[in-house]
């Protein structure tokens, strides 16, 4: 079983100049981009897995938390509060996320958006993979 974790990207420039991050070398080939933002205090978000979908997000302003369960139902936790760093979460995984307020998450995906990827229900989650 793949495993979600946080990706490093470089920070080039300075601090009087500003910075820029390129998403380069990324462990998914980027089919579907969408940015959600900003949001209300504290919104949550989420609350579904992707059957084949493989995804990282990048908090590209504001601060996120992001709740992830495994398909074998190991659960993780992560936090995004810097676009110079991103989070991939496997295929599989049951997600949700809470967005702070001003909070912008930017999501890259492995596949073009196709609903019936979607598990929109916790139960047929866990039905899926047998638990």
């Amino acid at each position: 079983m793949e495993l979600p974790y946080i990706i490093d990207f470089p920070r080039i420039g300075s601090d009087q100049q500003g910075f820029l991050v390129p998403f380069e070398n990324l462990p998914i080939q980027i089919e579907h981009v969408y940015c959600i933002g900003p949001v209300p205090e504290n919104e949550q978000r989420g609350n579904h897995a992707k059957k084949k979908n493989s995804q990282v997000l990048v908090a590209i302003g504001g601060k996120a938390e992001l709740k992830l369960e495994a398909p074998d139902g190991q659960f993780f936790e992560f936090f995004l509060e810097s676009n110079d760093k991103g989070l991939f979460i496997p295929a599989g995984y049951w997600r949700s996320a809470k967005l702070w307020k001003g909070c912008y998450l930017l999501g890259l995906h492995s596949i073009k958006y196709t609903e019936s990827d979607y598990v929109r229900n916790y139960d047929d989650f866990k039905k899926l993979n047998n638990r």
